[in-house]
C-alpha cells in the first residue's frame, strides 16, 4: 500500500492510496529477466488498473551495467490507453555517485516518442560511522 503512485511526475492514483505489487524471475547466470507488476489508478478512461509486463537482459560488464528490455503498460478495461515502451540502459558508479544514461522509445497507436536521459545521484549509507 502507497500514498500515491505516480509516473513521470504524474499522480496516476489522484494522490491517493494505490495498492502495488510485483514479481519478477530473474536467470542468474544469462541476467535475462521478465515479471509484472500491477497498481490500482484513478480511473482512466475505463481502466482503474495497470499492469505492466516486462522482459529484458542486465548484466555487469566491468564497471558498467546495462539494462535493455521492453515494458508493456496495460490497463484492463480502458479503451485506446495501453502502449510498449523499448529501453536500454548503462550506468556506472563512482565512489558515493552513481550515473546513468538511458534511451526510450514509446509508442502507442496514435503517438511515437523517443527521449534520452541522464541522471545522477549520491548515496550514503544510513550505517556509515562516522570517524
Amino acid at each position: 500500500m502507497f500514498s500515491d503512485y505516480r509516473f513521470r511526475g504524474v499522480s496516476l492514483s489522484d494522490r491517493d492510496v494505490a495498492l502495488q505489487g510485483t514479481v519478477t524471475a530473474t536467470h542468474n547466470p544469462t541476467g535475462i529477466y521478465a515479471g509484472f507488476w500491477s497498481s490500482t489508478i484513478e480511473q482512466l478512461n475505463g481502466a482503474e488498473a495497470e499492469l505492466d509486463l516486462y522482459a529484458g537482459w542486465a548484466k555487469e560488464l566491468g564497471p558498467v551495467k546495462l539494462d535493455v528490455g521492453a515494458t508493456g503498460y496495460v490497463y484492463p478495461g480502458g479503451d485506446d490507453v495501453n502502449y510498449f515502451e523499448l529501453y536500454a540502459k548503462a550506468g556506472h558508479e563512482f565512489g558515493p555517485l552513481s550515473t546513468t544514461l538511458s534511451f526510450t522509445m514509446f509508442q502507442t497507436r496514435r503517438i511515437r516518442r523517443k527521449t534520452i536521459t541522464t541522471s545522477v545521484s549520491a548515496v550514503r549509507s544510513a550505517f556509515h560511522r562516522r570517524r
